[in-house]
């Protein structure tokens, strides 16, 4: 009997050597969150600890942050076992508002020869920070821009573009974006903002369902919270084109060919009550066999409009098309003059898009 026990309890402690054999490190935790904090305050640091629980040293071989603002700094000498490591974590929060979350990894010369560190929070920006990376106040948030270009985009491919934003109240916000066209999608990230949190608001605008060629601008709301009547309007605004690419020789020497019978129109000096004057101008297909398509005319030019159908027929090769441009004077303010420009888009794989100017000197 005595036997038999002495015999497990070596067994046992033959176990427990080999268990503890070598440096062993056993942390007290392995995340630390700094909470909310104002970036006025400054660098801010936490202490890891770690107890040897092996019968060797410990030995911290490195450790890095996955971020240039984090810094640790660790014991450099051995840890003989029983005592305690400390790796102190310094972060920098100058610039950055809004939640972070930082990874530090530690290797050591442990059987887990890697350990992951955790520390998070949520800096509340300076007035210096929000200003410069957030310079369109809003109530209850602040936001980078008030326009998105999303660039030149083939039709049928998709854009892209976000707004960043930040919360500046000591409440939590659920952004709300409306008026969004429907060739394009709105997406807030994350959909509920704590306060001092960044995010952001994502549109992607998919051009094959957009009706426009050329130019294409719209107005989308963005409200802080749904329950704010305050809203802030953005510009989103893209360019659209045809693509010409993958035409064959053959296609090409079959295309239409957009022939404007002007490239000036001239009103000449004209009475602010002189009325609404009118001038045309003509669309001719000098290509080959294939119809010439009008894809869109337009003018952003206040006081101007051309008189065009809901919808454009196909243009036959030698044939034109005339549409009468109206411009009303009474609209010109005092002093300043008509210099302004028509815009013709086509299915003209030489000249898809092509341009009328717009002169007149209004005098009272």
């Amino acid at each position: 009997m005595t036997t038999s026990r002495s015999l497990s309890l070596i067994a046992a402690l033959m176990l427990w050597l080999g268990a503890s054999a070598g440096a062993n490190a056993r942390w007290t935790s392995l995340n630390h969150n700094f909470g909310a904090f104002s970036e006025d305050l400054g660098m801010v640091d936490c202490v890891f600890t770690a107890i040897n629980t092996g019968n060797e040293p410990l030995q911290v071989l490195s450790a890095r942050a996955n971020c240039g603002c984090t810094v640790p700094e660790y014991d450099r000498q051995p840890i003989a076992p029983g005592d305690t490591l400390h790796l102190r974590v310094t972060y920098n929060p100058t610039g950055r508002p809004g939640r972070f979350d930082k990874k530090i990894y530690v290797y050591t010369n442990t059987d887990d020869d890697k350990y992951v560190l955790t520390i998070r929070g949520t800096v509340m920006g300076s007035q210096n920070t929000i200003k410069s990376r957030y310079p369109v106040p809003v109530e209850g948030m602040s936001i980078n821009t008030t326009l998105l270009a999303m660039g030149e985009k083939i039709k049928g491919r998709s854009a892209s573009s976000s707004l960043r934003c930040y919360n500046t109240t000591d409440s939590a916000l659920v952004p709300v974006v409306e008026n969004v066209p429907a060739y394009m999608k709105a997406e807030v990230r994350p959909p509920m903002v704590r306060p001092g949190e960044q995010f952001v608001i994502s549109l992607t605008t998919y051009t094959d369902k957009c009706p426009e060629y050329g130019i294409v601008t719209d107005t989308i709301l963005v409200k802080a919270d749904a329950a704010s009547d305050v809203s802030v309007p953005v510009t989103t605004i893209i360019t659209i084109k045809e693509a010409f690419t993958d035409l064959t020789p053959e296609e090409q020497a079959k295309a239409p060919r957009a022939a404007l019978s002007t490239e000036m129109i001239d009103f000449g000096r004209v009475s602010r009550k002189a009325g609404e004057l009118r001038q045309s101008f003509t669309v001719t297909n000098s290509g080959g066999e294939a119809p010439l398509l009008i894809r869109r005319i337009y003018t952003p030019a206040k006081g101007v409009r051309v008189i065009q159908p809901k919808k454009f027929k196909p243009i036959p090769k030698g044939k034109s098309e005339s549409f009468e441009v109206v411009f009303d004077p009474s609209q010109i303010e005092p002093g300043e003059v008509l210099n302004a420009r028509t815009t013709v888009i086509t299915n003209d794989p030489v000249n898809p898009s092509q341009i009328i100017r717009l002169i007149a000197e209004p005098i009272d």
